[in-house]
């Protein structure tokens, strides 16, 4: 796939979600799990590159977390995939506990237990002095 398309394509798609989580009538977990099934589906031949690009543009421009995160998670190539480079990149902006635990225990934590990261990205993030 073209690149530049692929990022158009990101960035459609990205819009398309934010859109459909907006006129939800609620945002719920129920909701999200609707929405992370279908999307998990729709993606499934989607490439580990567009689910990680994907989940980048939804956390960094529509400032959501569970739902990009899970998106990976469920995406078996795009998860294997993930390096102290992409989780860093995926953690920026986290600024609260609720943040902190989708990330740990969906991408940072099962990359750090599968051996995608090593011990030190770990002990950096833990010797921190922000605490997000």
């Amino acid at each position: 796939m073209d690149p530049l398309s692929d990022q158009a394509d990101v960035k459609s798609i990205s819009a398309e979600i934010d859109a459909e989580i907006r006129s939800l009538p609620k945002y719920n977990t129920p909701a999200e799990r609707a929405l992370l099934r279908k999307y998990s589906v729709m993606f499934k031949e989607k490439s580990p590159g567009f689910i990680l690009k994907l989940a980048r543009e939804l956390v960094r421009n529509y400032h959501y977390r569970s739902l990009p995160y899970e998106l990976i998670e469920r995406h078996k190539a795009a998860y294997r995939s993930l390096r102290a480079e992409k989780l860093v990149e995926l953690g920026q902006g986290i600024n609260s506990w609720w943040s902190v635990d989708s990330f740990a225990r969906t991408l940072a934590g099962p990359a750090w237990r599968d051996g995608q990261v090593f011990d030190e990205l770990i002990h950096s993030w833990a010797r921190s002095p922000d605490r997000w």
